[in-house]
C-alpha cells in the first residue's frame, strides 16, 4: 500500500487526518476529504472514518452496492458508539473508490464530488438527505451508480463541509458545474477551504497511469 501523488486543502491544521489518498496494488484506489459534522475542534469522527472506510475498501477492493454498504455501516457504528453525551463525533465526507477502472463516489453531508475527463464534467454527486456518518446507529448511505474510468486524463475533486455555507455560497451544483472550466471548478473548491469549515482533495489519474483502466 502506498501514497500517491495528489493535493489536499483543509481549513483544519491537521489537514492530514481529514484527507488521505490510498493505492494498493495499481488497482485499488481509495481517496476521501473528511470534515466533522461539530467544529468542535476534534477530528477524532474524521480519524475513525478515514481510518476504517480505506483499510475495510483497500482490504477487499469492490465497488459493489453489498461492498460499499457493509463499509459504511461499519464506519457508521463504531463512530456512533465512540460518542458520549456533549461529545459527538459524526463527520461529513466526500470519498472515491476505484477497483481497476470502475468508480463510485459516496457523500455524507455538506459534500460534493466532482468528475471531470479531459476537462469535461462526466459525474456530480451529492446526497442532499445524507446526515453525517456516526449521527444516527440507522444511517443509511447513497452511493453514485457505478461508472467506468475511461481512458483520457480524469480529475476528482472531493470537498467536505463542517455547515451547509459552502455548498450554497460556493460549491456548485451539476448544472452550474457542467458550465465550468476544470480549473475554474478547482479554484472555487480551493476557496471554499479558505473562508469555510471544510476540507477538500483533488487527484488527477493521467492517460499514462494504464493501471487504473481495465
Amino acid at each position: 500500500m502506498q501514497k500517491i501523488s495528489w493535493k489536499s486543502s483543509c481549513s483544519r491544521k491537521d489537514e492530514e487526518k481529514n484527507c488521505v489518498a490510498m493505492l494498493k496494488n495499481g488497482k485499488a484506489l481509495f481517496c476521501g476529504a473528511t470534515y466533522p459534522a461539530e467544529d468542535t475542534g476534534t477530528s477524532q469522527g474524521s480519524e475513525q472514518a478515514i481510518r476504517i472506510i480505506s483499510e475495510s475498501f483497500l482490504k477487499r477492493p469492490s465497488t459493489s452496492d453489498e461492498a460499499m454498504s457493509v463499509i459504511f455501516g461499519f464506519a457508521n457504528e463504531g463512530i456512533y458508539i465512540m460518542q458520549e453525551p456533549g461529545k459527538l463525533f459524526g463527520t461529513y465526507g466526500a470519498m472515491l473508490f476505484t477497483v481497476q477502472g470502475m468508480a463510485r463516489i459516496c457523500t455524507a453531508g455538506n459534500s460534493f464530488g466532482y468528475h471531470f475527463r479531459d476537462g469535461v464534467l462526466e459525474h456530480c454527486f451529492h446526497a442532499e438527505v445524507s446526515k453525517a456518518i456516526g449521527a444516527d446507529i440507522r444511517q443509511k448511505f447513497a452511493f453514485s451508480p457505478e461508472f467506468e474510468i475511461k481512458s483520457g486524463t480524469n480529475s476528482f475533486f472531493l470537498c467536505s463541509a463542517c455547515n451547509g455555507e459552502a455548498v450554497e455560497n460556493i460549491l456548485p451544483d451539476e448544472k452550474t458545474a457542467v458550465q465550468m472550466t476544470e480549473q475554474a471548478l478547482f479554484e472555487l473548491v480551493e476557496k471554499a477551504t479558505q473562508e469555510f469549515s471544510c476540507s477538500a482533495a483533488a487527484i488527477i489519474l493521467p492517460e499514462r497511469q494504464r493501471m487504473f483502466f481495465k
